[in-house]
């Protein structure tokens, strides 16, 4: 009797037909632990996963609340931690490629704890953890971008950075700089809170830096006189927490004519009352670069730098005091004229506290049809605004209204809140909404009891959506939507 054998069909060959750049694709999808089981299934797998895992790497050497005020053995147990692991990091170095590190208050636990006698141990610990990085780091040859936060730059370590030839992100975040001397070849280049005592800090290459950010405090004209007379002729963003001095910034300015986007967080009392005494005319306008993107908190810085540049985005910060600031009819529409004036279509607009009348808000949607997002905060202290058409002379022409939305239920708006006002005009059809809309922002300048319901606010985003079928955020007195598909999910709000 013959026995017959089944055998098995071959293994389907998936590692020589997949190629690995589709593996890479699916998997920079995976949560580190995934990648981890992944890179044990063949040695392929491993190649591929390894660079993905060892990429990124962070380390946090501060303490967390709860060691602070006990459990000391697992504290120790920590620190010693990261230091094996700075070391053990030390053979997959060319695979990572950025590096973000927190120093922390280093051995300066026992301060706020006089009642422990030996704390050797931990500033064994800390010293560990600062020399193996500090060695370490130049073996990292392939890192592009480094955080550093509490740290201190000394000659030694500067050295240390130079060698790292494709580092082209480096940020300094309360840091101590003590060695000043000799450009970096960055590309994006910040630095917060910092602090040093040399009059001029030589960092970042004038003809590399594309991003600058700083906080705008003692160390911004030294980085500035770092410079020297060199245009910053790559740079095209720039961030400022805080302006302190008019006549240098726009000193600044003429020197980047690439510049497209620039921040300033807060003014100070110096620059606000400078600003407000220089008018538009006295800024030559050879000074002022191509922006697309404006943020600041000044209406008159504004109306200096947006006309007749492409500017797409303009943002107007409410006050950094707790006092919110509003927008009056003298400025609103002066500066909405200006923003008119871009040689650009206007994409984003975000106002302060403003006195939302129903010419003014035609004003907006007729003269900036292309918007994507719109963000107000709207004024709801002292008059409320008058419900009606408006007067013929403060509006662009006659609106049209909308058919769909009178034959259909409209939500149930009762309230007399501005924002619901708003609201109201809208679904009238007295507002005709940017078509392209994207974000719809209005936001009450105080705390309103006419908050809305989840119902309402179902309700209120689906007839909005029907004017502007590309809708996907809808934010409205403290509460927020956000579009999934056809649902609407609310984000959360907040009832402070």
């Amino acid at each position: 009797m013959q026995t017959t054998t089944t055998t098995s069909p071959p293994p389907v060959p998936y590692l020589q037909n997949i190629p690995a750049e589709l593996w890479i694709a699916c998997w920079t999808l995976c949560s580190k632990s995934d990648l981890r089981s992944i890179s044990m299934v063949c040695k392929v797998f491993r190649s591929i996963c390894l660079p993905l895992l060892f990429q990124n790497q962070s380390l946090d050497v501060r303490p967390s609340e709860r060691s602070t005020y006990g459990r000391w053995e697992e504290r120790s147990r920590q620190l010693q931690h990261m230091a094996d692991r700075l070391e053990t990091l030390v053979a997959y170095a060319p695979l990572v490629r950025s590096w973000r590190i927190s120093i922390g208050l280093t051995g300066r636990e026992s301060d706020s704890h006089p009642n422990i006698e030996d704390w050797r141990f931990f500033n064994d610990s800390y010293e560990r953890i600062l020399i193996t990085f500090g060695a370490t780091l130049g073996l990292y040859r392939n890192l592009s971008s480094l955080h550093l936060e509490w740290f201190v730059v000394d000659e030694p370590f500067r050295d240390i950075l130079a060698s790292l030839l494709v580092l082209e992100d480096l940020t300094l975040s309360n840091c101590d700089i003590f060695h000043y001397d000799g450009f970096l070849k960055l590309k994006s280049f910040a630095e917060f809170g910092s602090s040093s005592e040399a009059k001029l800090l030589r960092i970042a290459s004038a003809d590399s830096l594309q991003t600058l950010k700083l906080d705008g405090g003692r160390i911004f004209l030294p980085i500035i006189r770092g410079f020297g007379t060199e245009n910053l002729t790559q740079l095209v963003d720039l961030s400022l927490e805080e302006l302190h001095n008019v006549t240098i910034f726009f000193g600044v300015l003429k020197r980047c004519p690439q510049l497209q986007s620039l921040r300033i967080t807060a003014l100070t009392r110096t620059s606000s009352i400078s600003l407000d005494d220089t008018t538009p005319d006295s800024v030559d306008p050879s000074w002022i670069p191509p922006l697309r993107s404006i943020a600041v908190p000044s209406v008159a810085l504004i109306r200096m730098l947006v006309p007749n540049r492409p500017i797409s985005e303009v943002t107007v910060f409410g006050s950094q005091s707790e006092s919110p600031v509003h927008l009056s009819a003298e400025e609103l529409m002066p500066l909405l004229m200006d923003i008119a004036s871009s040689s650009a279509p206007l994409e984003s607009l975000v106002l302060p506290g403003a006195d939302p009348t129903l010419g003014r808000l035609i004003f907006i949607a007729k003269r900036f049809p292309q918007l994507r997002q719109l963000s107000m905060v709207i004024q709801e202290t002292g008059t409320r605004v008058v419900e009606g058409r408006p007067d013929p002379h403060d509006r662009s022409g006659p609106s049209k209204p909308f058919p769909v939305l009178r034959r259909n239920k409209l939500p149930d708006i009762t309230s007399a809140s501005n924002v619901h006002n708003i609201l109201r005009w809208i679904f009238c059809g007295d507002i005709l909404l940017p078509p392209r809309l994207e974000v719809l922002k209005l936001e009450a300048d105080v705390i309103v009891r006419e908050c809305f319901s989840s119902s309402q606010l179902q309700q209120v985003a689906k007839a909005v959506c029907r004017l502007c079928p590309g809708l996907r955020e809808l934010y409205l007195h403290r509460s927020s939507l956000m579009r999934t598909g056809k649902a609407w999910k609310t984000v959360g709000s907040d009832s402070k």
